[in-house]
Formats: structure tokens, sequence, C-alpha cells
């Protein structure tokens, strides 16, 4: 039923939350890469750069070099 109604699977919806979340966090504020993937609750920094890199088609030191605090 939630795939139906979102488009996407529950876990697919959580993970694109944390993401935008995250890219949010890097762009707009001073944080730490790791500390931001911690908070939006990831565990592993790797597992973060990897999916935040196939959402977005850069790393996430890119997206804030681009979009906010260097």
């Amino acid at each position: 039923i939630f795939k139906n109604i979102v488009g996407m699977a529950p876990w697919n919806y959580v993970l694109e939350c944390r993401i935008r979340y995250a890219a949010e966090q890097i762009a707009t504020t001073p944080k730490r890469i790791s500390d931001i993937a911690f908070e939006a609750g990831f565990n592993d920094k790797f597992y973060f750069s990897r999916k935040f890199r196939e959402r977005f088609q850069k790393s996430p030191s890119e997206h804030r070099r681009l979009f906010g605090n260097s």
C-alpha cells in the first residue's frame, strides 16, 4: 500500500529522507560530513558516501564545495 501511494518502498523512502537531510546540512552548516552522516542515521560513512553519490551524482565533499560551507 505504501509503495502504491508514495511511489517507493518504505526503506527507500526513509533512505531518501536521510540523504536529503544530510545534503541540506552539508550545504548549510560547517559540521563535519561524518557527523552529519551519523546524525542522518548512517552508521557507516562509506555507505553514506556511496548512497549520497548515487542520489546526487557527486560526493558529499563536492556537494559542500558547490553549495555550502567549504
